[in-house]
Formats: C-alpha cells, sequence, structure tokens
C-alpha cells in the first residue's frame, strides 16, 4: 500500500517505485483486479476528507474533461 508522503521523500520514492514495480511485474493482473480496487481505495479516502458520499467521488483525465462533464449536466437553455 502507498503510504501518506512529502513528495520527494525518501519514503514516497521507495512507494512510487513499488507501486510501479507491481503494475510492470503483471500487466493483466493489474488492471484486472489491482487497479480498480485502488481507484476505489481512492476515492473513499477522498470522499471521507471532503465530506462526500463515494458515489459523488470520481476520477477524471484531466481538469477540462472535468469541468465539461459539470457543465453539460446542467439543462441549459437557449
Amino acid at each position: 500500500e502507498i503510504s501518506a508522503c512529502l513528495v520527494g521523500s525518501e519514503m514516497c520514492i521507495r512507494d512510487r517505485h513499488n507501486f510501479h514495480e507491481k503494475q510492470e511485474s503483471c500487466p493483466e493482473l493489474w488492471f484486472r483486479e489491482w487497479y480498480s480496487t485502488y481507484i476505489n481505495t481512492g476515492r473513499e479516502k477522498l470522499a471521507v476528507l471532503i465530506n462526500s458520499t463515494l458515489d459523488e467521488v470520481v476520477f477524471v483525465e484531466n481538469a477540462s474533461y472535468a469541468v465539461n462533464s459539470v457543465v453539460s449536466s446542467f439543462p441549459f437553455k437557449v
């Protein structure tokens, strides 16, 4: 498991290296099983941090995608 750490610290570098090694060691297993576990764990922790429900927390590719998703969900009338 990746621990909370300061970027650039020895612990952070080691954790990031171990995480990368896990990804590269078995890509099929990574995408089939581990990936969703890491994503959902991150969503759960973020939901607690921002006092939200898990269903209200999503990860998207970038800020533009996020803004576009939110704006397109509003029923604007022209």
